[in-house]
């Protein structure tokens, strides 16, 4: 199934709208203000990296896996907390896996669950486009 504009919300931003506001509610969520390692508050400017197990700054040791979070992630989750996913103004390919969001909040969600979810394999499959691979 291949995703179109008139279809409404595309499939990843609602997962990851849907991951972030189960961490929160389960008062998992990362801290997306402080760093993991050092607990540092970050600047707006900062760079960030995400992982399963939080966010961390540039000067602590990270771990292996961890993805850089860009400026526009980190309105995003912020967007999350305030928005419907309906009223996001965001490309879905922010959402999309294999990005920092796949990484912080599947990666959380995933941890705080102690298994992988076979779903997201799934969910990969049914939105690939004809010919692309699971």
């Amino acid at each position: 199934m291949i995703w179109r504009k008139r279809d409404g919300l595309h499939p990843w931003l609602a997962v990851r709208y849907a991951e972030y506001w189960t961490l929160k509610l389960h008062g998992v969520l990362p801290d997306l203000a402080h760093c993991a390692g050092c607990g540092e508050p970050f600047a707006a400017s900062d760079v960030r990296y995400a992982a399963d197990s939080g966010v961390f700054c540039k000067r602590c040791d990270k771990p292996q896996g961890a993805v850089a979070l860009s400026a526009d992630d980190v309105a995003l989750l912020s967007a999350f907390d305030k928005r419907p996913p309906a009223a996001l103004a965001v490309s879905p390919e922010r959402a999309k896996p294999g990005g920092a969001l796949e990484a912080l909040l599947r990666g959380s969600l995933e941890t705080f669950a102690e298994r992988r979810f076979r779903t997201y394999r799934h969910l990969r499959a049914a939105t690939a486009g004809p010919g692309a691979g699971a």
